[in-house]
């Protein structure tokens, strides 16, 4: 079942994130207090199923008020969650359209390649910006 999470969520939200990210990049302590602070915030949507979790945030720019757009991370167990996945993307994009935006980024750093998922829901290809490392 797909729900909201909630702070009780925390362990297994952890536990999943453990699984999803490689540990040369994981820091416990600092996701901890991610998820909790997300948890917190009213634009943000932060799903959970069964194998998989997704957060959404709604992004306004200083400069362009008006201008809207939704950010979406999904993260599943080993790829087991892809189904949950499918499902959470269409509830986060509707969430986000719900408040207005337009556009959406789909982000992840986990080695997933998200393209056919985003794909699936009509994304194409956004421009990538140079690293702070030159790349």
């Amino acid at each position: 079942m797909i729900r909201p999470a909630t702070v009780d969520d925390l362990p297994w939200l952890m536990a999943l994130a453990t699984k999803a990210y490689p540990p040369e990049t994981f820091d416990h302590v600092a996701c901890h207090s991610w998820f909790a602070c997300l948890l917190t915030i009213p634009e943000v949507l932060f799903l959970r199923g069964e194998r998989a979790m997704l957060v959404a945030t709604i992004k306004r720019l200083p400069y362009a008020p008006k201008q809207i757009c939704g950010h979406l991370l999904p993260i599943s167990s080993l790829g087991k969650g892809a189904a949950e996945l499918l499902t959470m993307t269409g509830m986060a994009l509707q969430w986000a359209r719900d408040k207005g935006a337009r556009d959406f980024y789909f982000s992840a750093i986990n080695g997933v390649d998200l393209g056919p998922l985003a794909r699936r829901f009509g994304a194409r290809r956004a421009q990538r910006l140079a690293s702070a490392a030159g790349e």
